[in-house]
């Protein structure tokens, strides 16, 4: 995406009346999987349609987790997340920035043994710069954004 602000779908123009001997447009598929291809400047994500895409997929998997990189630009990457209760991304190393926005539900994330945050659906948060584990406390998905790459010593 890179140059392309945040706007709404694009929706096909009508198409023009066909002329002997040309073939007809081909129209772009509108819909939650228009967007896959950001790079062309194509629409931005469905939130609501992908929430409920993966976690029809979670509840299906075996692992009780879904997940998608929607945006990757650069260092900013975007990935949708879908976990089943109690299901848990284990102890990691926290990206150099990163926040939480869920969608559905509520997680715990754990980074120290006395300190946890729970963030419940429709909130944002910060993520810590420390080694931290993040747990399902029910059915839910969550947009991760991160930016990678960047220099120590400038993080905010």
């Amino acid at each position: 995406m890179v140059g392309h602000a945040l706007r709404p779908p694009v929706r096909a123009p009508a198409p023009a009346p066909a002329r002997a001997g040309v073939a007809p447009p081909r129209r772009r598929r509108v819909g939650w999987l228009a967007w896959r291809h950001y790079d062309d400047g194509g629409p931005v994500p469905d939130l609501a349609a992908l929430t409920r895409t993966h976690l029809a997929a979670a509840r299906a998997a075996a692992n009780g987790r879904s997940t998608e990189l929607i945006v990757h630009d650069h260092q900013l990457r975007q990935t949708v997340i879908a976990l089943t209760e109690r299901q848990a991304l284990s102890e990691h190393n926290a990206p150099p920035a990163a926040t939480i926005q869920v969608l559905l539900g509520s997680v715990r994330v754990a980074a120290r043994q006395d300190v946890d945050d729970v963030v419940r659906a429709g909130e944002l948060a910060q993520l810590t710069h420390e080694r931290h584990a993040v747990e399902a406390l029910e059915d839910t998905v969550f947009l991760l954004t991160t930016v990678t790459g960047i220099p120590e010593g400038t993080r905010g």
